[in-house]
């Protein structure tokens, strides 16, 4: 019998890794199902009922929907005699590990996507990280850097810490369509500028945005024809990236994009591609 295992993932529209996770997984192996906390319907929904994959939205727009979210995991785990969770974004860990642990799941894992956000930016915060940590059998760190902030700051034991890189179908990214990628250019007003920086990103502090945009106008001063690609560019830090982006970067040098379907020819557009630091435990 297959094992029977669930994602918990918390506001996620579409996200490239879950649908290759659903579509590659061994069937034979893995019982595959998802819960999704979500305040309606979503991409990454719908890719999932096309691959007849079960999957059950809990309507979560707010920390104030924690509760009856826990209830309604906790129902399903059972239902379903799920063996193996894991969660995804810090309110599926935190109503998934609660659920999973009082359901009895033996097996409950996490996926660490960030490294110091809540020390740096929300320390009353810190206390959920180790809550969290606590109650999870087995915690995924994205880098060495991430499993060093578990180990030392919030003291998790080396055992429960496993190092997994992001991994990518870099088929998907390998071959361009030059029409494709003509369109977009086209649809984002980027034409013939070169060099694009891209930055994929939400707006949020910790991102580095501050940094990033004055930056890009230093690389423009270098390379007069450059362009600023900002997308997923919706967060709390908003007003301040715009009001960066009116200090340095013309209104024709660069491009907001809310939300692009087609990540492959996005990330083609690019010929660098800024990522956020991550900042080293000490």
């Amino acid at each position: 019998m297959p094992t029977k295992v669930c994602y918990i993932i918390s506001h996620i529209d579409k996200a490239l890794a879950f649908e290759w996770i659903a579509s590659t997984l061994d069937k034979k192996i893995i019982s595959l199902h998802f819960i999704l906390l979500n305040p309606g319907d979503s991409i990454l929904e719908q890719h999932l009922k096309s691959l007849q994959i079960p999957v059950k939205r809990i309507q979560y727009h707010s920390k104030k929907d924690l509760p009856l979210a826990v209830l309604k995991i906790f129902w399903y785990l059972i239902f379903n005699n799920i063996k193996v969770i894991h969660c995804h974004l810090f309110d599926a860990c935190m109503a998934g590990m609660t659920a999973a642990w009082l359901a009895r799941v033996p097996k409950r894992i996490y996926t660490r996507h960030y490294s110091t956000n809540h020390h740096d930016y929300y320390p009353k915060a810190v206390k959920y990280d180790i809550y969290i940590n606590k109650l999870a059998t087995d915690i995924i760190a994205i880098s060495n850097k991430v499993r060093a902030v578990l180990e030392k700051f919030e003291q998790v034991p080396a055992y429960k810490i496993h190092v997994i890189h992001h991994g990518f179908a870099l088929q998907d990214f390998a071959v361009v369509d030059n029409a494709k990628q003509n369109a977009m250019k086209l649809k984002y007003g980027i034409g013939n500028h070169q060099p694009v920086v891209g930055v994929i990103s939400r707006y949020v502090e910790l991102k580095g945005l501050q940094y990033i945009i004055p930056a890009f106008a230093a690389v423009k001063k270098k390379h007069p024809n450059a362009f600023l690609l900002l997308a997923n560019c919706n967060g709390d830090y908003k007003s301040q990236v715009h009001q960066l982006l009116r200090e340095y970067v013309a209104k024709e040098d660069y491009v907001e994009i809310g939300f692009e379907n087609d990540l492959p020819t996005l990330y083609s557009l690019s010929l660098i591609h800024i990522s956020e630091p991550t900042r080293q435990a000490e």
